[in-house]
């Protein structure tokens, strides 16, 4: 099964503004900027395009997704080399700079 995986990019600089509660700061987009399916892991990744979105609206819009399937969506988890190399010419093709990805760093 493809699991469903979305960046979100800012068309401007990127701001922390904070997280407030439920309410996103910016309205979450409906139409991906680019998609397409890793061939080498399956995954299918979509570009999604906001202006000044914070990492935590962006990964609370990435998980307000679900594809036809059913199959909810979050941010990127980048597991390789590769898989960086095919996201950065997914972020090149869609012609956007920066993009919101998912991780945790422990403090």
């Amino acid at each position: 099964m493809d699991k469903g995986i979305r960046l979100f990019a800012a068309l401007t600089a990127l701001t922390a503004v904070g997280w407030a509660g439920p309410a996103f700061a910016t309205t979450c987009p409906e139409t991906p900027e680019q998609s397409d399916t890793n061939p080498e892991t399956g995954h299918f990744f979509e570009v999604y395009s906001a202006d000044e979105i914070s990492w935590a609206d962006a990964k609370a819009c990435a998980d307000s997704k679900v594809d036809l399937s059913g199959v909810p969506g979050h941010l990127a988890t980048i597991t390789s080399s590769s898989e960086d190399a095919w996201i950065d010419n997914l972020r090149n093709e869609s012609g956007l700079g920066q993009v919101w990805v998912g991780g945790f760093q422990a403090p």
